[in-house]
């Protein structure tokens, strides 16, 4: 769920292939011989900070699955989920896991302490077991 309006999440979506393009070439320079000693800090920073090449076709982003865009804030607000004041002082939700029951009740929460704080398919996998057996 994005807290912003569909104009802005437009944006971002026509703008991510660049991004992604440029952070690909910061990882993977066409030349890297001729990088200084900051284009080859910049280059090792980059990958370890993006391991994994997320490239994607400048067609179109490929989404896998439907994002809910909550212009108005009501239901990032009615979740509790949009803050000022969360790991910068921007306007945004706190990325948030939800696992609802087939009857739409929520049955596992995890609220984020950062971006890259996760859980993993692992975990989750297990909380799925748990709900499964109807525990």
């Amino acid at each position: 769920m994005l807290p912003y309006e569909r104009e802005t999440v437009k944006a971002w979506l026509d703008a991510l292939p660049g991004q992604l393009e440029k952070i690909h070439l910061t990882k993977n320079p066409i030349d890297p011989t001729k990088l200084d000693e900051k284009g080859t800090a910049n280059m090792e920073r980059y990958r370890k900070l993006f391991p994994k090449d997320l490239t994607v076709p400048k067609e179109g982003i490929p989404l896998s699955f439907p994002i809910l865009i909550d212009g108005d804030r009501k239901v990032s607000k009615g979740l509790d989920l949009f803050r000022s004041e969360w790991g910068s002082k921007v306007d945004q939700n706190v990325p948030t896991t939800f696992i609802l029951d087939r009857n739409g009740i929520v049955r596992f929460k995890y609220f984020s302490q950062n971006t890259a704080d996760r859980p993993s398919y692992e975990y989750l996998m297990g909380i799925l077991d748990y709900i499964a057996k109807g525990k």
